[in-house]
């Protein structure tokens, strides 16, 4: 019993190294780089811990900021959003391990999805001379921007607290689960709305096809743990931002996606960026329909693509593409769905027996994690 327990402590001690390993240069790098989004939210904490006045509709973020250097204060502001940000990649680490622990014997190959998750970007090998890597595909690990970053586990958690609507272990949920799930949409909301205006559509729609179905639902949970947090918040929030004329969402095909790359390669960017989920589902499609976390993810996927290339904001911010976070944060979700799905189809098979689908996936994969590992070079030494 020691032995194992000694076992398990240096698996998570190995985890959390290599969690760091990744992101402290990464991140340290992208705080130094005054034209990232760290500089401007980190000046937004620094006003927030002065006057001691909140009026940002996301906010929770800063407030982690504060609360660091108030603990800490021989930190700077700087400092303190670098903790905060490695505080939150270490935390999805560790939910994405546990998740995809359940489904793989192998601590080498559930560290090597969790490492590779952290890791992947749209496949742009045919970009790379010109570095044209990023603009007008739907991003997956983005480095520049913190709130995209600290939302990330709670993003994972939110997503695994809505496909638990559905199942049958949650037919009886206790007040405290209840209430985890409806902490966990305040909190994720609190830091950046962006997944949380992508996967209450993307619930509502299966709510729909399981009505539909007569199928089992968890109503309790699906209104009082994520619903109802949900909306109250992002209600506060809209009126915090478009209450006094400050701008309104606008629609219109395209406009801030055309404006960073060009109309006619659109198409072609966006199968780069879902190329290993679509190959997941598409080689697989009868199993892939049965599976709700992949149902779930590519519904919210949808939502969030949907916003992405036909919303935006009518304002002096109309080329910030806030609405593309909602496409990128639901692809992560996406990604996050299709290698638990691969893991839990394959993990503990015998590799040589393994049909010749899975090394075109696996093929695929590996494409996307090239690209995220020339996208963390190009962050890094840029």
């Amino acid at each position: 019993m020691l032995k194992q327990s000694n076992q398990l402590l240096i698996q998570w001690l190995a985890l959390v190294l290599v969690a760091f390993a990744i992101y402290l240069p990464i991140m340290h790098e992208m705080l130094q780089f005054e034209r990232s989004d760290y500089a401007r939210h980190i000046q937004w904490a620094g006003e927030i811990q002065a006057s001691g006045v909140i009026d940002l509709p996301h906010f929770l973020f800063h407030l982690q900021v504060v609360a660091v250097n108030e603990v800490a204060p021989q930190l700077s502001l700087v400092d303190s959003a670098l903790v905060v940000t490695l505080l939150a990649q270490v935390f999805l680490a560790a939910i994405l391990y546990r998740l995809y622990n359940t489904v793989s014997a192998s601590f080498a190959l559930t560290l090597f999805a969790v490492v590779s998750v952290l890791l992947v970007a749209p496949i742009s090998i045919t970009g790379w001379a010109e570095r044209d890597v990023y603009l007008g595909f739907i991003g997956i690990n983005t480095y520049h921007n913190p709130t995209t970053n600290a939302v990330k586990p709670w993003v994972v958690l939110s997503f695994l607290a809505g496909a638990a609507v559905f199942g049958k272990s949650f037919i009886r949920p206790h007040a405290a689960e209840v209430a985890v799930a409806a902490t966990t949409m305040v909190v994720m909301t609190l830091i950046k709305p962006s997944f949380t205006i992508a996967l209450l559509p993307g619930l509502g729609l299966y709510v729909l096809y399981r009505l539909f179905k007569q199928a089992y639902i968890n109503w309790w949970l699906l209104i009082v743990g994520i619903g109802l947090p949900a909306v109250l918040t992002l209600a506060v929030q809209f009126l915090m931002e478009y209450g006094e004329g400050s701008g309104q969402l606008a629609f219109g095909a395209f406009t801030v996606m055309r404006h960073y790359a060009p109309l006619e390669s659109l198409p072609f960017r966006f199968l780069m960026s879902i190329a290993f989920p679509l190959a997941v589902t598409g080689l697989h499609w009868r199993a892939a329909r049965e599976s709700l976390y992949l149902k779930l993810a590519w519904l919210t996927f949808g939502v969030g693509a949907f916003y992405t290339y036909f919303l935006f904001e009518d304002n002096e911010r109309i080329y910030h593409g806030n609405f593309g976070w909602s496409g990128q944060l639901s692809l992560v979700v996406l990604f996050v769905a299709s290698v638990y799905f691969m893991l839990r189809q394959y993990a503990n098979r015998d590799w040589r027996a393994l049909p010749a689908k899975v090394w075109f996936i696996l093929l695929v994969y590996a494409l996307h994690l090239v690209s995220g590992v020339f996208w963390y070079y190009l962050n890094y030494v840029d």
